[in-house]
């Protein structure tokens, strides 16, 4: 039978828990600059973004993420945050997947 546990979070070291998955808190001013991850997919959940700033890809597709929704993507693809124009709180969790 083929094994169902071959795709986890991926281990990372450097991160506090071994594992590559994090939460990124934005505020007026906040930035996350065009970057790709490591691994296999990467995933953003959405928990609050009041005014949807959206998640930039390079071929300009912009998710607006609304509480609750997920996206996953090729860990390659590059993406970003433009700068934060609002003073509201934006929140994400983000991961990063790996093939076992």
């Amino acid at each position: 039978f083929p094994s169902h546990d071959r795709i986890g979070v991926r281990k990372n070291s450097n991160h506090f828990d071994g594992y590559d998955a994090w939460v990124n808190y934005a505020y007026e001013g906040s930035e996350n600059p065009r970057h790709n991850h490591s691994g296999i997919l990467s995933g953003v959940i959405y928990i609050k973004n009041t005014n949807f700033e959206p998640t930039v890809f390079e071929d300009g597709v912009e998710f607006l993420g609304k509480p609750g929704d997920i996206i996953l993507f090729p860990s390659q693809y590059f993406h970003g945050v433009k700068t934060k124009k609002t003073d509201n709180e934006r929140i994400t969790l983000a991961f990063n997947l790996e093939e076992r």
